[in-house]
């Protein structure tokens, strides 16, 4: 008995320094990065680029769904891609037309095969009760995708918005305050997703950025850091 009260004395004891061996400096929030400091609060921005689905773009291939996402307010067009898998799950991706990296594929090739899903009518029985109702009241344009036993995805067109159902219970939304916003790269004699050039500020001083910290911060040549705005 001694034995193990001894052993569990020094268990705790060694979970105890591995947990405070942790370097938590190391982690990192949205708050952190510069796209969250520079859009999350301010919706003033966000606003300038209201996105909707054109619901007459929507077409079926390869395997996947795929629609056109358009601003409402400066005609930018984004790419969906929404893939129902074998699984039982759903990856949706959202793209512009540039060749980004990305990291390549970690899943399994049997993980990620497509599986079977129906394109639902405003009449179907399978939607959520919630949605049914919607549609009764207003003249709402969706994408409505059921697949597995009970899922349902509802891609709201306007304002839009991303909805995954299991039955009439509603798991997961996605761009649920109308926050959604896609850097998109700035092209020659444009700039795109940014702040008015009147109202841009430098927030380097016009220090020489050499690199950039694990926390997001950008180092300057001279040997100093980015000074995080306090909130």
């Amino acid at each position: 008995m001694k034995m193990i009260i001894i052993f569990i004395i020094t268990l705790i004891v060694l979970l105890s320094v591995t947990i405070n061996a942790v370097d938590r400096s190391k982690f990192r929030t949205c708050s952190d990065t510069g796209f969250c400091r520079k859009y999350r609060d301010n919706k003033s921005i966000v606003d300038k680029y209201k996105y909707e689905l054109d619901t007459t773009s929507v077409l079926q291939q390869d395997g996947y769904i795929h629609g056109k996402i358009i601003s409402s307010i400066t005609g930018d067009k984004l790419n969906m891609y929404i893939t129902i898998l074998e699984s039982g799950s759903v990856r949706m991706k959202i793209t512009d037309n540039s060749n980004r990296w990305q990291p390549s594929e970690i899943l399994m090739t049997n993980g990620i095969k497509p599986g079977a899903y129906s394109l639902l009518e405003k009449d179907d029985k399978r939607l959520p009760t919630s949605i049914k109702e919607k549609l009764n009241a207003f003249n709402t344009a969706l994408l409505a995708v059921a697949f597995g036993k009970d899922s349902v995805l509802v891609v709201h067109a306007s304002p839009l918005k991303f909805e995954l159902y299991h039955g009439d219970t509603l798991s997961i939304a996605a761009n649920e305050r109308s926050m959604m916003h896609y850097e998109i790269k700035q092209q020659i004699g444009r700039e795109l997703n940014s702040i008015d050039s009147s109202s841009k500020v430098d927030k380097h001083a016009g220090k020489e950025i050499v690199d950039y910290g694990e926390d997001g911060r950008a180092v300057y040549a001279d040997g100093t850091r980015e000074e995080l705005e306090e909130k």
